[in-house]
């Protein structure tokens, strides 16, 4: 579950994405669409520094956890406009 990856809470220009993985299990977060996927073990977190210049601006961007796709681990980054 990927806590704060509601479509309704934008990430601003300029700001940083941040993964926590407070579990137990390794995680992923990759970007369809781009070369992006990154693992985050436990207890570590995952920092894509200028989210919305690196995604190429304004709109909504799925991502999922590769190890975890069967139990539906995905949200959408929401770049604001």
């Amino acid at each position: 579950h990927f806590h704060d990856a509601h479509p309704t809470t934008p990430i601003g220009p300029g700001r940083d994405l941040v993964v926590n993985n407070v579990g137990r299990n390794v995680h992923n977060v990759t970007i369809p669409g781009t070369t992006f996927s990154e693992d985050v073990v436990p207890g570590h977190r995952l920092v894509i520094r200028g989210i919305a210049a690196f995604l190429g601006g304004p709109g909504e961007y799925p991502f999922f956890c590769r190890f975890h796709q069967s139990l539906r681990m995905r949200g959408v980054i929401v770049i604001a406009r």
